[in-house]
């Protein structure tokens, strides 16, 4: 199942403030704009309703127990809950993530967007600091997510941007203490700003984490066995890896456009031969050259996106990361 950017209401649920991202999808906004702005640009501009579900049973109505959480403009199902659940409407998720960053004045609201037909809403918050990680300029950001359907608690985590590639890396992928746990449904109290604040705080701190691990990681050499070995790996399972008669047309094709990630790669100027460089294949072929299938013709660029932020295409970065990482346990060799 492709998990899209939400466009129901005929635009493409999703805004940005500064440079066109992610394909150009969504509505621009300018630098301050209003959180009414925000709202509609985004497609936050519908409310979450509670409606008490039914059932046939021998030509008989009954209600259930259950409630569905529906669209107020298209009456679309989020998600099944009991009554005890208490949805929060889009336009005060959207104002808490606001209240939220506005609690460290080096962060502020970059983009915003619906997923999954409204299941899922996300926003991201920009680190006004940028930084150098493994030779290469990053731009860090705050990605926040909640969902309707139940799926999802409201996040706050860290997540990098290669600025070469605009390739994606949540920093929570390889360290829980990148990602912090919100209630958007508590009243905004001074005490909850001060929490607010020290959570960012913790954030940002793991923004100077992952620089060490870039770094080590562009010290980490790999040969092209090596390379070729893990690439294939991260993209079957590494204990799922078929023996290449086994392998169908359209796997041959997708570890292709693998390989050629990391040759785009390493033409950009990273350092051919080095875990970083392996890293940054994998991020570039699940953000821009993986296909994607489109199941509700909302368009491949917008399954993408979602993919890679919290799909099957952030599985296989996390992978990447998590068998890159275990390298580094054995002595650096030195560049």
């Amino acid at each position: 199942m492709a998990h899209m950017i939400d466009n129901s209401n005929g635009q493409d649920n999703f805004a940005y403030v500064g440079d066109k991202t992610w394909h150009g999808l969504g509505q621009k906004l300018e630098q301050g704009a209003s959180r009414e702005a925000w709202i509609k640009a985004a497609g936050y501009d519908w409310e979450c309703l509670t409606v008490q579900s039914q059932y046939e049973f021998q030509g008989e109505m009954r209600k259930s127990d259950n409630y569905h959480m529906v669209r107020s403009d298209t009456g679309a199902s989020l998600g099944c809950m009991t009554d005890r659940y208490k949805p929060v409407q889009p336009s005060e998720v959207l104002e808490f993530f606001d209240d939220f960053i506005s609690a460290d004045d080096r962060f502020h609201l970059e983009t915003a967007g619906v997923l999954k037909g409204g299941k899922v809403l996300f926003a991201t918050a920009r680190f006004n600091e940028d930084l150098t990680a493994g030779g290469d300029a990053h731009n860090p950001f705050v990605l926040f997510t909640t969902s309707f359907d139940g799926k999802l608690a409201t996040t706050a985590q860290a997540t990098m941007v290669r600025v070469v590639c605009n390739n994606t890396l949540t920093a929570s992928m390889y360290d829980k203490d990148a990602q912090v746990r919100v209630r958007h449904c508590t009243k905004w109290t001074q005490d909850v700003k001060d929490r607010a604040h020290e959570q960012l705080a913790e954030i940002a701190g793991q923004y100077f984490h992952y620089k060490e691990m870039a770094d080590a990681m562009a010290l980490s050499k790999m040969s092209k066995k090596d390379t070729e070995d893990f690439l294939t790996k991260v993209f079957y399972g590494p204990k799922d890896v078929p023996e290449k008669e086994d392998r169908t047309t359209n796997a041959k094709n997708q570890l292709e456009s693998l390989f050629d990630a990391y040759n785009e790669t390493v033409k950009e100027g990273t350092v051919k031969g080095t875990a970083w460089t392996a890293l940054n294949a994998v991020t570039r072929y699940v953000d821009h050259n993986r296909t994607t299938r489109d199941h509700s013709g909302e368009g491949a660029d917008a399954a993408r996106m979602s993919s890679s932020l919290m799909g099957s295409g952030a599985v296989l970065k996390s992978r990447a990361l998590e068998m890159l990482r275990a390298t580094l346990a054995k002595p650096l060799v030195a560049a």
